[in-house]
């Protein structure tokens, strides 16, 4: 069963390649083929998220739990602004004055679908920022991920080398240690209190605060 469930996440890995260097070609003006390509990607992480994981270990769903998840993703929210920050201004004191610049490259993507102009690449941009990512990445990286780096190296190391996947697969530079801070603070949440409805709620009111933000700056 252990080792059905590790090809399942190496599967995972596997078809996350394969998008990601699909990707690579594709051009930002093609929103429709560029989502289609992020639908792909969560369809993959969401079905070797459940085939790998050990459902046992986790707690289920409630009323209080998601509220709970509410609670902690505006702190999430807030994590992501501060280590955001704190990783930009950080950069500058030491010279690197594109810093800033390259933050905001990051995020060009996202923005240039918005930009499309269409409401329904804006509709399906929330759907899978806000619902379809949460659940597919908590369900791959801490729920099937995690629970098994933990059965093989304990609780410490799976937490942090689960951050640093998390982090490394989202292929930002000037990012990376705040959506590793992200990947830690969820993880933890997952440990503490064998939950991932929480950490999937707490995902999807902090990707919800960003996208709404990011919209209103455009």
């Amino acid at each position: 069963m252990q080792k059905t469930r590790t090809r399942w996440i190496v599967g995972g890995f596997a078809g996350w390649f394969g998008i990601a260097v699909i990707s690579i070609w594709l051009p930002t003006d093609q929103p429709k083929a560029y989502l289609t390509l992020i639908a792909l990607q969560q369809a993959i992480f969401l079905i070797c998220g459940i085939m790998g994981a050990d459902w046992t270990q986790f707690a289920r769903p409630s009323g209080r739990s998601i509220l709970q998840g509410v609670v902690l993703g505006f702190g999430l929210y807030l994590t992501n602004i501060l280590s955001g920050t704190f990783v930009v201004h950080l950069l500058e004191l030491f010279g690197a004055h594109r810093a800033l610049r390259l933050a905001l490259e990051e995020r060009s993507v996202m923005e240039a679908v918005l930009q499309s102009g269409s409401s329904t690449v804006v509709l399906l941009v929330f759907l899978s920022v806000v619902f379809a990512a949460p659940i597919a990445e908590e369900i791959f990286f801490r729920g099937a991920l995690q629970g098994r780096l933990a059965a093989l190296l304990g609780t410490k190391a799976a937490l942090i080398l689960t951050a640093l996947v998390f982090a490394a697969l989202h292929l930002y530079i000037i990012q990376f240690f705040p959506v590793m801070l992200a990947g830690l603070y969820l993880g933890f949440i997952v440990d503490r209190t064998k939950d991932l409805s929480k950490a999937v709620v707490a995902h999807s009111a902090a990707n919800c605060l960003t996208f709404l933000a990011v919209l209103a700056a455009l």
